[in-house]
């Protein structure tokens, strides 16, 4: 809990590249759940962005792989995957 804490200070004071390593480090290394975090990722135009982060079910790459195919039917051209976070 503290050090989420002083990450959600850090990040305030840093700049957004920053501040978005800091998380993406901070994720890969504490797991939320009981299995493994997953990133819901969008790749499009040859580079890949991570858009969101997947915690808390059972089986989180099974709901993430659920998430990015909803949204792969409604918006084809960004190509949502998912990649493991931890």
């Amino acid at each position: 809990m503290t050090a989420a804490l002083l990450l959600t200070i850090a990040g305030c004071s840093l700049g957004s590249d920053t501040s978005r390593t800091l998380f993406e480090w901070f994720v890969s290394y504490v797991k939320i759940g009981s299995s493994n975090d997953v990133w819901l990722a969008k790749g499009s135009f040859g580079y890949e962005d991570r858009v969101a982060l997947i915690f808390g079910y059972a089986n989180d790459m099974a709901a993430c792989e659920d998430i990015a195919a909803i949204m792969n039917e409604k918006y084809p051209a960004a190509r949502h995957h998912c990649v493991a976070a931890n």
